[in-house]
This record gives C-alpha cells, structure tokens and sequence, in this order.
C-alpha cells in the first residue's frame, strides 16, 4: 500500500473509512510506532495527506485545525439540541446518555486549542462545567419526576450552554453558527 494511491482518491479532507482502516491496520502493526486516540490520529493523517496532496505550506493547517474546532463546535450544538428535544418528550435517560459524549466533545475541543487561545480555552471549559452541572441536576431529579419548572431551568441552561457555543463558532468566522429549535 502506497500512499500515493490513498491521495489520488481522495476527492476532499476527509479519508473514506475503507481507506483510514488500512492506514490504522498499518500503524498498529508497526511497533515502532505510537498510533495514540484513533480520531486524533486520522486528523493528524488527514492533514499530512492534505499537504502531500495540495502542496501547501505546513503552516496552512492552524486553518484547517480551526475550521475543525468550529466544524465539532457546530456537532456540539447540534447535540445540545438533540438532548433538549429529548427533555421537552420526557425521554430522560435517554439524554442522560447524551451528556458524556457532549462533555467529551468539549474536552476533545480543549484539548486541541493552541496555546494562544486561552480565552477559547475557558470558555469551552465553563461550557463543559455547565454541561456536567444540567447532567448532574437531571440525574438527581429523574427519580422523583422532573416538575415543569425544572423543565424550564434545564432548557434555561442548555440554550446558555448553545449561545456560548455559537459565538464561540462564530467568532471563527466559518459558516452559519446559528442554532435551530
């Protein structure tokens, strides 16, 4: 397997999940090498696969890691209006199961942050504090029943949550960042 061949179909920056499973198959079976979290591993194959292809200068991928940044925030927003729907029909432990994957997307956000974004830093943070906090205030309440006006402070908090979020994407300047329902 040659990565010439790889580069040569791929018709954007995302790897087809025929093509990423060869590439891990082959960094796993060398143990010379530390293939680490698999989603960080493709982004960082996606973008060398990027440069090989385009010819860009290295220094071109801050704006992709950017516009990946805005790209998860976009997903997290979505996700936040996933588990407020799941609120308004009362399917409560079905948006338990919504919060983690949400803070974990936050996390992965903070974690990929250069250091020079220490503002974006904290605030994604504080959003992920928040996001365990709405967790934590469903959790203690699911048992005895969620009354209307916890229905009302949850939903409060998510669309706190969801406006730091969409002005945090906006700000990146990638797309239409306004969330729906």
């Amino acid at each position: 397997m040659t990565f010439s061949v790889i580069i040569h179909g791929m018709a954007n920056l995302e790897l087809t999940s025929y093509q990423w499973d060869k590439i891990l198959t082959f960094l796993r079976s060398r143990s010379d090498l530390y293939v680490g979290r698999e989603d960080h591993c493709r982004r960082f194959v996606t973008g060398v696969l990027w440069i090989a292809r385009s010819g860009a200068p290295w220094r071109f991928l801050n704006d992709i890691a950017r516009h990946l940044q805005a790209v998860d925030l976009e997903r997290a927003i979505a996700l936040i209006q996933r588990i407020k729907l799941l609120h308004n029909s009362d399917q409560w432990q079905t948006a338990i199961e919504h919060y983690q994957p949400l803070r974990a997307m936050l996390a992965d956000i903070i974690a990929r942050c250069p250091d020079g974004q220490s503002d974006l830093r904290r605030r994604l943070a504080v959003s992920r504090r928040r996001v365990r906090e709405t967790e934590n205030f469903v959790a203690e309440r699911i048992s005895p029943g969620i009354s209307e006006g916890d229905k009302f402070r949850l939903n409060r908090r998510l669309n706190h949550i969801q406006s730091n979020l969409e002005e945090l994407a906006s700000a990146m300047g990638f797309g239409d960042s306004q969330g729906g329902p």
